[in-house]
C-alpha cells in the first residue's frame, strides 16, 4: 500500500534505456489516470540540492525533484525505482506529476497520462527550460519507445545489480 490516496502502486521495474542509461518499464497494463507509483527519496533543503546537483551534473544524471520552495526530494541515495523514469516532454511523455499534500507532507505521486502496456518505458517531464537543463540532458537524442521484456523485478535481483554495478549514487 502507498500513502498516496491509499493506492497500490504498479509494478514497475528497471532495464538498460537507449533514452539514457537505466529506465523504469511497466510490468503490468496500466490504464489513463491510474496511480503508478510515488517518488521516493531524501528531503533536502533548496540549498542542499543546489550542492548536490552540481555533483550529480558532472556524472551526468538528475534525482533532484523539487517539492516546494524550500525543499527537494533526493532520490540518489534512498530512492525506489521511480527514479529511474527518464525525461521526455510533457506532451510526449506517458505519466504525470501530482504533487499530494498527504498527513502534512508534500508528496510525488506518478499517474499515468496515458494506457500503458506491459514493457513500455516511463517517461515524465522533468520540468526543464531550456535554461534550466543540464548540460547533459540538452545533447540527448529523441530516442523511438523501447520495450524491454528482461527487466529486474525481483527485489533481490535488484540489490545484486546495485551491489555489482554500483549505479545508485
Amino acid at each position: 500500500m502507498n500513502m498516496l490516496r491509499g493506492s497500490i502502486q504498479k509494478k514497475v521495474g528497471v532495464a538498460f534505456s537507449s533514452t539514457h542509461g537505466w529506465g523504469a518499464y511497466a510490468l503490468e497494463p496500466i490504464r489513463k489516470d491510474e496511480f503508478v507509483l510515488e517518488y521516493t527519496g531524501e528531503l533536502i533543503t533548496d540549498e542542499e540540492a543546489e550542492r548536490r546537483g552540481a555533483i550529480y551534473d558532472r556524472k551526468s544524471v538528475s534525482y533532484l525533484f523539487g517539492v516546494n520552495s524550500e525543499y527537494v526530494v533526493d532520490a540518489a541515495r534512498k530512492g525506489n525505482k521511480a527514479k529511474f523514469a527518464n525525461h521526455k516532454a510533457k506532451e510526449v511523455s506517458n505519466l504525470d506529476v501530482r504533487i499530494i499534500a498527504s498527513n502534512g507532507e508534500h508528496r510525488i505521486g506518478l499517474f499515468a497520462s496515458e494506457a500503458i502496456e506491459v514493457g513500455a518505458e516511463l517517461f515524465f517531464d522533468y520540468g526543464y527550460t531550456h535554461d534550466s537543463a543540464p548540460k547533459w540532458s540538452q545533447h540527448a537524442k529523441p530516442q523511438p519507445e523501447k520495450r524491454a521484456y528482461d527487466v529486474i523485478d525481483d527485489e533481490n535481483e535488484w540489490e545484486y545489480v546495485v551491489a555489482v554495478f554500483g549505479f545508485c549514487l
